[in-house]
């Protein structure tokens, strides 16, 4: 079998669950996965402890703006030249993918969405090899509906997702590591316990992804200090993701000792699960991985969604946990500091509208959905060789 996806871990962290659940199911299946060259999550498949044969092909995205008119999308230079050079690099990664494909010939491909799966998937149906298409988002990706039309199946987080015709349509959820599983039969106090936080505390948690956020870093800037003067017995975890650096070092500096003591700086962890674990508050992103751990585990949460990010998947899927009051959603704009405080200020207060959110989020888990995916692989391998 052969697994794709990249550009964030979001892309690579579903398919090391499903890797895992595969060997469990059936040991004797041999995994390969392919990444674009370059892309620094694929240590997460080197890192893990699956035995994954690993190759890379080039390829390239497609940039847009979501934010941006047709026109200013147009005369955006430096972007419509990084698309052409991409362009080629899509070109020079189809060959690759035909050669790779014609010398290993998988019974069975999952591609769970970034740049990398279009020449693998153009290649994948012009070799009549099947292949399965997984998307995490409300909004499915441009590189999963690219290769769509050829894939045996189309698997998507919940029934809501209507894209893609009905016989091929398979309802599965986001596939997470079992760390998430277990650690939503966990209590909080268990979890504080082994990260060395007061477990009398209210804990918030700012978690934005591996790349972190620096709008809303400037927020909790702002924030941050005022709910820590009003709330004592508050204490902030807050994570900045790989490309801040310099704010980890310098926000909160500030800040006297009293309150310094109730904040713990963080630039990357690999134990997000833990952390998701004792949070009694979550403020992150509206990626669809982060609301799926959010959810598994069940805590309560607000939600800011990026908005510029391409295709507005991120909206899509802060603007359904809206609808079912699952999260608090803020807009990431200039009053954002001032709502995140409120936000926080009022949720930090009210116990049961805390236990509320955590309760209507579990909703959007589904700790089966490993497992589903891998059926499904096995099922349409199996007609070819598996």
């Amino acid at each position: 079998m052969l697994l794709s996806g990249g550009g964030t871990a979001g892309h690579i962290t579903p398919l090391l669950a499903i890797a895992r659940e595969l060997h469990v199911k059936s040991p004797e299946i041999q995994l390969m996965f392919i990444g674009h060259k370059g892309d620094k999550n694929i240590k997460l498949v080197e890192n893990s402890s699956l035995n994954i044969h690993i190759e890379t092909i080039f390829s390239g995205k497609f940039r847009r703006f979501n934010t941006l008119s047709l026109v200013r999308q147009v005369f955006n230079f430096g972007p419509n030249l990084l698309n052409l050079r991409d362009l080629i690099y899509n070109c020079v990664g189809f060959v690759q993918s035909l050669g790779k494909l014609i010398v290993n010939r998988p019974d069975v491909i999952l591609f769970k969405g970034g740049f990398v799966v279009v020449p693998l998937g153009m290649a994948a149906r012009l070799l009549r090899i099947d292949y399965i298409t997984h998307d995490s988002d409300s909004l499915p990706g441009l590189a999963n509906k690219l290769i769509a039309k050829g894939a045996k199946y189309n698997a998507v987080v919940h029934k809501e997702v209507k894209y893609y015709p009905l016989s091929k349509t398979k309802v599965t959820g986001i596939p997470l590591a079992k760390e998430y599983l277990e650690r939503a039969q966990a209590t909080q106090q268990k979890y504080k316990k082994v990260l060395g936080i007061p477990e009398d505390s209210f804990m918030l948690f700012v978690f934005t992804g591996t790349q972190g956020s620096r709008s809303i870093d400037k927020a909790l800037s702002e924030a941050v200090p005022k709910l820590l003067e009003r709330h004592k017995h508050l204490y902030l975890v807050h994570v900045f993701g790989r490309l801040n650096e310099d704010s980890q070092k310098e926000q909160y500096a500030g800040l006297s000792s009293d309150l310094k003591s109730r904040i713990r700086k963080l630039l990357f962890i690999e134990n997000a699960f833990d952390y998701i674990a004792a949070a009694d508050l979550i403020i992150g992103r509206a990626g669809a991985t982060s609301i799926a751990e959010f959810a598994t585990i069940g805590r309560a949460c607000v939600i800011i969604p990026a908005a510029q990010l391409t295709g507005g998947h991120q909206l899509e899927n802060a603007q359904l946990l809206s609808r079912q009051d699952a999260a608090i959603v803020l807009n990431d704009n200039d009053e954002l500091a001032e709502a995140l405080y409120k936000a926080c200020d009022s949720l930090i207060a009210d116990k049961k509208r805390v236990s509320e959110l955590a309760k209507n989020i579990q909703q959007f888990g589904n700790p089966e959905a490993a497992s589903k995916i891998a059926e499904l692989l096995i099922e349409v391998g199996s007609k070819n060789g598996i």
